[in-house]
C-alpha cells in the first residue's frame, strides 16, 4: 500500500515518507497509542514531518519513571521500531499479550 493518511503523531515512518508499507504500520501507529496512554504524551515530536522523521530513526525511546515493566517496555519498543522489516509481527504481538 503506499495511500498516506493519519496523524502525524501516530504514522509509521514509511507512511509519512508514502513508500510501500506492510500492515506493520498499523502496529507502529499502535504503539504511539499505548506510548501515549500510559505516559500521557507522544513517543516522537508531531511538529513537522522533518523532526518526527528524524525522531523515528534514531531518538531512544524513554520510558518515565518504573511505572512499566521490562515486558511492557519491550513490547512498546518493538512497536516502535523503526525499520518495518524489523519491527514486530501481530503474531508475535499476539502472543507477548497472551503471556501477560
Amino acid at each position: 500500500m503506499t495511500l498516506t493518511i493519519g496523524m502525524l503523531g501516530y504514522m509509521a515512518p514509511e507512511v509519512v515518507q508514502s513508500k510501500q508499507y506492510q500492515n506493520t504500520a498499523d502496529i507502529f501507529s499502535l504503539g504511539c497509542l499505548f506510548y501515549l496512554m500510559i505516559y500521557g504524551e507522544l513517543p516522537f515530536s508531531d511538529q513537522n514531518h522533518q523532526i518526527y522523521l528524524y525522531e523515528t530513526k534514531n531518538k531512544k525511546i524513554i520510558h518515565h519513571g518504573n511505572t512499566t515493566s521490562q515486558k511492557t517496555q519491550f513490547i512498546i519498543n518493538s512497536m516502535l521500531e523503526y525499520d518495518q522489516d524489523k519491527r514486530i509481527g501481530w503474531a508475535e504481538l499476539y502472543k507477548l499479550f497472551d503471556q501477560m
